[in-house]
Formats: structure tokens, C-alpha cells, sequence
């Protein structure tokens, strides 16, 4: 189900990102490389939506891959305080994890960030300086390294040891300012699964005409008044849903 699953993020983030990620410094590549370089900036936007919440547009401003990008995929500071890094890589088996070599130069560009050697980091990395700056003048700024992939979300021993030996190098305050998390393909897959779903709908209506089953199971019964919407239909999360909770399963009040 892995290669499925795969199909189903590059689908989803096609559909979502074609038209805001930045391709420009692979014009001239392949087909196949481009497709590749558009789904690895794609899926470090969406882990990014994951850590922040910025929408569709500003997770793609954030994508730094590329060359010279130091380790770093992408970038964003939020209110001065959480300044999230993302590394991503992108594998069509949907078995693919983060490396050591990887993970050190991760590690690598965080140093770099947070002694301000910005000369390290690519154009697109520029584009953020201002914000970062302004975030490492917060004493209370803290830092999330977001490693996305389409495989597991668990690491290889190699790599927890050097994540490992990092959070302790510079987790040496009273609140740690360096977090770890990992982004594989099953919270990839579900956080689609999620989206389309909607959220759970949550009613508190009066009951009239109503009365109570106790077989197979106990469960109350009655009608209510809705206001359809003006095209006279119920909204898509309201259609044949078995989430709906609040009076409807139970005594009026």
C-alpha cells in the first residue's frame, strides 16, 4: 500500500502546489528531475502547514531547496519566537528515510542559522534573514527541525544518536530551544484523509415527537427543524455523516 499511498500525496500536492512552488533553477533538467525536485519542495511545504499553519502560498515562499541550501529545505519564522526548519526527501517507493550524511548537514545548517553565517545559505535562504535576525534577538526563541520523507516517521540508530547528541549540545537552558520532529508517509497519507473529511459536526437541536429504543442498543428518535443552506442542500460533512454528536443521541434537554 506504500506505492499507493505515495501516488496519493504526489496528487494531492500537485494539485495544491503546482502553481506557487519555485522550479525555476531546474528549468532546464529533465522531466523526471523536475517532477522530483517539485514533489521534495512540496512535501517540505506541507510539513511546514503541518508545525505552523501558514497557508498554501506562504509554506511555498518558505522552500529554500536547492543549491547551496545548506541542509535547510525550507524556513519560517513564526510571530519571532518558533522559527521551523524543515529537510525533506521525497521517495516514490514510499520506504525512503533520512540519512546520516543528511541529517548532519541538517544539524549543520542549524549552527550555521544560529551564529548568523547566513553567507552559508543560498538567494532564496536571503529572503528570510531579516525575519531570522529579528528572531534570534527574542531570548525566548526556539526551534522545530521538521524531517519530512514518504517513508517511516521512525529513524535509522545513526541518525537518532546524532539528533541525539545535538538536542543535548544545545538544550542546555531551562527550556529546551531545539525540537525534533519526524514526518513520514502515514501522517503524510492522513493528514489528507483528514482534510477531505471535514470537521466533526457538533449539534445541540430540540427533539420533537421523540421516544427511546432500548433494543439492539439504546437510542433516542425524533425529528427537528433545519435551515437548509440557499442552494437547498446540506453542506458535504453533513451527508450521510456517523460523526454527528450532541442531543441527537440523547434526552432532550
Amino acid at each position: 500500500m506504500s506505492k499507493l499511498h505515495v501516488r496519493h500525496g504526489a496528487a494531492a500536492l500537485e494539485q495544491r502546489f503546482a502553481s506557487l512552488i519555485d522550479l525555476d533553477d531546474v528549468a532546464s533538467a529533465g522531466e523526471e528531475q523536475r517532477k522530483q525536485t517539485f514533489l521534495t519542495r512540496a512535501l517540505a511545504a506541507q510539513a511546514l502547514q503541518r508545525v505552523s499553519g501558514v497557508d498554501d502560498a506562504a509554506a511555498a515562499a518558505a522552500v529554500t531547496d536547492g543549491s547551496g541550501d545548506n541542509g535547510i529545505d525550507a524556513v519560517y519564522v513564526d510571530s519571532y519566537d518558533t522559527v521551523a526548519l524543515v529537510q525533506s526527501k521525497w521517495s516514490t517507493s514510499g520506504t525512503g528515510g533520512i540519512g546520516l550524511g543528511e541529517t548532519r548537514n541538517f544539524i549543520a545548517g542549524l549552527k550555521d542559522l544560529t551564529d548568523e553565517r547566513y553567507d552559508r545559505f543560498n538567494a532564496k535562504f536571503q529572503a528570510h534573514v531579516p525575519d531570522l535576525q529579528a528572531a534570534l534577538l527574542n531570548p525566548e526563541v526556539n526551534f522545530v527541525m521538521v524531517v519530512a520523507t514518504t517513508g517511516t516517521a521512525a529513524f535509522a540508530d545513526p541518525v537518532t544518536r546524532a539528533f541525539a547528541d545535538m538536542e543535548s549540545e544545545l538544550n542546555d537552558g531551562p527550556t529546551p530551544p531545539v525540537r525534533v520532529e519526524s514526518f513520514g508517509l502515514a501522517d503524510f497519507h492522513g493528514s489528507l484523509t483528514s482534510a477531505t473529511e471535514g470537521q466533526p459536526i457538533d449539534l445541540q437541536v430540540t427533539l420533537e415527537n421523540w421516544g427511546v429504543v432500548t433494543e439492539p442498543f439504546e437510542a433516542y428518535y425524533g425529528t427537528f427543524r433545519l435551515m437548509l443552506s440557499p442552494r437547498g442542500s446540506l453542506p458535504p460533512a453533513m451527508r450521510c455523516s456517523n460523526r454527528t454528536s450532541g442531543s441527537l443521541l440523547g434526552p432532550p434537554p
